[in-house]
């Protein structure tokens, strides 16, 4: 019974270490351009994702300088009736080995390009000019490399589209950490240098966007409603009063509770302009009282 159990065994470790696979790949072609490299999705039919590790830590390797790389893929073709696919992505880019210190990316983007019955793979984009990628995975990929060289390109045949060499990372490429397919959510809270946000996304220091787009309340609270004949239009006599006991405008919060409480971009925007408009109906009830003034 011993022997059958370790004879089990010795097949079951065998197995294992087939369905892995490692190696070297080096690709040709010029420096400033990426070139496609198909890896094949290994796990498709085992029911797990395929994990590829490409890396290589000698900054020194094929050239002086030539630079530092550590990514990991765990990955899902589409295929045929496959619907649960994705690509996940840690990359850790030396920043350090080229001239002048700027980084210089070592991938330029990744791709599932199957489609129906096509070959099961990912297409990555990795820099040429002679760089060598050491690689390993829980099942086999075999890279292929179309660098023009050692395979023609353009790249067609695999699903949908034909692929070509980059000359630039694509946008969505994290060269200095983490890309989760296209669309990433979150339940809870999220912190960017915060050990316990108690907000949906709690940031501690500036944030620089080209837009931010806050949405209101149904509109409920976007003051239209200031110009509504119901609406009670404080006097410039009350608004004064106030100013002198409070020392700011009436519904707008104070240096002191802005300092302690913050201030929430989209009620602020909405209270703002409901004072303009506030201050746009005093502008038009003087402006007809002097136009009366002037007639009489």
């Amino acid at each position: 019974m011993r022997k059958l159990i370790m004879i089990t065994a010795c097949l079951l470790a065998v197995l294992y270490v087939m369905g892995q696979s490692s190696g070297s790949i080096t690709v040709g072609g010029d420096l400033d351009k990426f070139y496609p490299v198909t890896f094949n999705d290994g796990g498709w039919d085992n029911h797990v994702p395929t994990k590829l590790i490409i890396g290589r830590s000698n900054v020194h390797e094929n050239e002086t300088w030539r630079g530092s790389l550590m990514a990991e893929f765990s990955f899902h073709t589409y295929s045929v009736g496959h619907t649960s696919n994705f690509i996940d992505v840690m990359i850790k880019n030396d920043v350090f080995s080229w001239t002048e210190n700027t980084m210089k990316k070592f991938i330029a983007g990744w791709v599932d390009p199957t489609d129906g019955p096509s070959p099961r793979v990912i297409i990555i984009w990795l820099r040429g000019g002679g760089i060598t990628y050491h690689y390993s995975s829980n099942f086999t990929v075999g890279p292929v490399i179309y660098d023009g060289i050692q395979n023609a390109l353009p790249l067609t045949g695999h699903g949908l589209g034909t692929y070509n060499y980059k000359t630039q990372a694509d946008r969505y490429v994290n060269s200095l950490g983490y890309t989760w397919g296209t669309i990433h959510n979150f339940l809870g809270n999220v912190g960017i240098d915060v050990a316990a946000p108690t907000e949906k996304l709690e940031v501690n220091g500036k944030i620089r966007a080209k837009e931010i787009k806050v949405e209101a309340n149904n509109g409920t609270n976007w003051p239209d409603y200031v110009f509504t004949k119901e609406y009670q239009l404080p006097s410039l006599a009350d608004v004064e009063k106030h100013i002198k006991e409070k020392g700011h405008l009436p519904e707008v919060p104070s240096a002191a509770d802005v300092t302690k409480n913050g201030l929430e971009l989209g009620n602020n925007q909405a209270l703002l302009l409901k004072k303009i408009e506030e201050l746009t109906l005093h502008l038009i009830q003087m402006e007809k009282e002097t136009t009366s003034r002037i007639k009489k």
